[in-house]
């Protein structure tokens, strides 16, 4: 686990030569002073503020990922006695209304300083002030500084190309004595918006796909390098184009599926092409053989994970549980009435008992007495029948 630090100079103490000095988001009103071959990085230009002059006194240092706003003079001050010889390397930062220069590179003449890919906006001296070194500049745009963009007195460039230097000096109108070489600009950058300081680039920004050409360059999205602060490999951690809206049209989108779907087809062709309806047929026989094997082998090896005991025993266990439950579920059940309740309960079930009772008596003597009525009226007509022949048999022996 990496040690964590309430600020850069503390973690500074801490670190040794080639060390990496991760800033994470917030404003750190600290000034700095390197003097150990390390790296320091930033969360983003838009996630990381210094708002103190970085003081570097020693080789091999990378500054990365910032925004830097010095008030007490220059933005990122470089000095390095003629005796060492490294670079310094300051790339992906937003140096904006320091007192003095934005970045200044004085009696730096045994050292080469690459400076990259940077916003250099709205500070109170020059962009780039050159003393007795030899800075590599390109990538970044300087622009609205007070005196002029780069200050090259005294000191020899390796390199300034793919620049876009606008509207520096006091009048913020001429091109700074700067000549313009390979792949530099002067152009409104068309930054979204400056006001609340979101220093991204518009679609249609003149800086777009303008820095250096090669695969080594290129932006997170795999596109030809942007000049400023969000140009170039290293800014992937704090890319602001998320959308990828932003990168594709509409058109662009449909014509990618489009593809996609011809692609698929073209292979399904070509699947279709190696195998006859035989061989097709035969290897879904065979998935379908493959499959019931591999669920009976699934069979197999659960039924080889428990022994015949151990089922029994987990048989026994559910029953065992289904008995537990039924008597829980009795004695909730039980808990949920009072005896009184129960008792009132068996009253009124023996009541209703009784008067069932009651009523199938009375039903069943009215049947008995119906019969017995009826059986009655009978026997009086049967007696009435009999005398009735009596008469009758009397009257034929006396005819």
């Amino acid at each position: 686990m990496k040690p964590s630090y309430s600020s850069i100079f503390d973690a500074y103490i801490q670190a040794t030569h080639n060390d990496i000095i991760y800033v994470g988001k917030g404003r750190y009103d600290e000034e700095i002073k390197i003097e150990k071959r390390i790296s320091l990085i930033g969360a983003g230009p838009q996630n990381s503020f210094i708002t103190r002059t970085i003081n570097v006194r020693m080789k091999d240092v990378t500054i990365l990922g910032f925004t830097i706003s010095s008030s007490n003079g220059d933005g990122i001050n470089v000095y390095l006695p003629c005796d060492i010889r490294g670079v310094c390397t300051i790339k992906n930062c937003i140096i904006t209304s320091c007192t003095g220069s934005g970045i200044e590179t004085g009696y730096a003449c045994g050292a080469q300083t690459l400076i990259q890919n940077n916003v250099i906006i709205y500070n109170n001296q020059y962009g780039i002030d050159n003393g007795d070194s030899r800075p590599t500049i390109y990538k970044n745009i300087i622009l609205y500084n007070k005196k002029i963009a780069i200050k090259n007195i005294d000191s020899q460039i390796n390199n300034a190309s793919f620049n876009n230097v606008y509207k520096n000096s006091m009048e913020n109108e001429s091109l700074d004595y700067y000549e313009l070489s390979l792949g530099d600009i002067s152009a409104d950058p068309l930054f979204i918006d400056v006001d609340s300081g979101n220093f991204a680039l518009q679609d249609s920004s003149p800086c777009k796909d303008s820095g250096l050409q090669g695969f080594l360059y290129n932006d997170p999205d795999g596109t030809r390098n942007d000049m400023g602060a969000y140009g170039g490999t290293d800014s992937e951690a704090f890319w602001p184009y998320n959308d990828t809206n932003d990168c594709f049209t509409q058109e662009d989108i449909e014509e990618a599926i489009a593809e996609k779907v011809e692609i698929i087809n073209q292979k399904n062709q070509i699947i279709d092409s190696m195998f006859t309806l035989e061989e097709k047929n035969q290897a879904v026989s065979i998935a379908v053989a493959s499959k019931d094997e591999i669920i009976k082998l699934k069979d197999q090896i659960i039924a080889s994970m428990f022994t015949f005991e151990e089922k029994e025993e987990a048989v026994l266990s559910a029953e065992a549980s289904k008995d537990e439950i039924i008597k829980l579920k009795d004695q909730i059940i039980a808990s949920m009435i009072t005896l009184e309740e129960k008792e009132e309960a068996i009253q009124e079930a023996l009541s209703e008992k009784d008067q069932q009772c009651q009523n199938l008596i009375h039903n069943e003597n009215l049947i008995v007495r119906n019969k017995w009525d009826i059986n009655m009226d009978n026997k009086k007509d049967l007696f009435e029948a009999i005398d009735a022949l009596k008469v009758c048999s009397e009257a034929s022996v006396n005819e």
